[in-house]
């Protein structure tokens, strides 16, 4: 995986869109749901709904890329994993990429999804994103906050603190797929002119008081530990419930890259248990 995002940054941002669009797809696991293609406020939307449907909750999940890549095809096997999991219809929004369409045009996206949604009478909504997604997720739960229908936030190595430079940005720079080269030139490409302090897309600089019940993976020996720690050492001063599982051998978004592996699957048991009971039908 680190060869292939070394490549991407000698790259325009379409090849890396290429690229995961040939992903090889599990054909297995895409039979244990329904898929559909849908518009939500303007924003074309992947639907995945489990044959073993047993919530009442609809998942909004927002896909990593650091904003300059991913879409709901390229992340169409782990959706259908988590969805298979935790028996709940997931709503998977393909958000408008930088450099295109820079901050906030992804985070105005996720936001009118999620108040579509609730404004069509969905009032049992779990926010989950990766990485990137992982802050929009964040991001969108404190814009509509305080809504009961949020019912969870699940984020998974969230990029909470894109201007992170020191910790684990270096001492962990040669154990995780990606650089801190990388992702500052990602994020260049993302913030454009505005204010990288904004905290719509700097959540260690948002006012975290409000967040729903939150759940956080990550891995130990990722780029972003500090940035997560502090960010869920925040949340919790502002009152947040929060709870915080590290796998300390792994990677960034271990879960969706280590299809198989015993901590990769224990992760998403984790990430069921955590769901299921916020949507369990009577």
């Amino acid at each position: 995986m680190r060869g292939f995002f070394d490549e991407a940054m000698r790259r325009p941002p379409e090849w890396a869109q290429r690229q995961m669009a040939k992903l090889p797809i599990d054909r297995k696991l895409l039979s244990q749901v329904n898929q559909a293609a849908i518009q939500i406020a303007g924003v074309h939307c992947i639907e995945v709904t489990p044959k073993n449907s047993t919530s009442n909750s609809t998942v909004v999940y927002l896909h990593g890329g650091a904003y300059v890549m991913g879409s709901p095809a390229s992340y169409s096997a782990f959706t259908a994993q988590l969805a298979v999991a935790c028996g709940a219809r997931m709503v998977v929004p393909d958000y408008r990429l930088s450099p295109a369409h820079r901050f906030p045009a992804a985070q105005e996206d996720c936001l009118a999804v999620t108040r579509e949604l609730l404004a069509t009478g969905t009032h049992e909504i779990i926010l989950m994103g990766d990485s990137a997604g992982g802050a929009l997720a964040a991001n969108t739960a404190l814009a509509l906050q305080p809504t009961p229908s949020i019912k969870g936030l699940v984020l998974l190595s969230p990029w909470v603190e894109p201007t992170a430079s020191g910790g684990t940005m270096i001492s962990n720079d040669a154990h995780d797929v990606f650089s801190k080269t990388f992702l500052d030139q990602c994020f260049a490409m993302h913030i454009g002119e505005a204010d990288a302090q904004d905290p719509r897309v700097n959540l260690v600089c948002a006012e975290l008081a409000g967040l729903p019940k939150t759940y956080v993976q990550s891995g130990g020996a990722e780029l972003f530990h500090d940035q997560i720690a502090e960010f869920a050492e925040r949340a919790k001063h502002a009152g947040a419930d929060l709870s915080w599982d590290v796998y300390p051998p792994q990677f960034h978004v271990f879960q969706a890259l280590a299809a198989g592996d015993p901590d990769g699957v224990r992760a998403i048991d984790q990430i069921a248990e955590f769901v299921i009971p916020l949507g369990r039908t009577e």
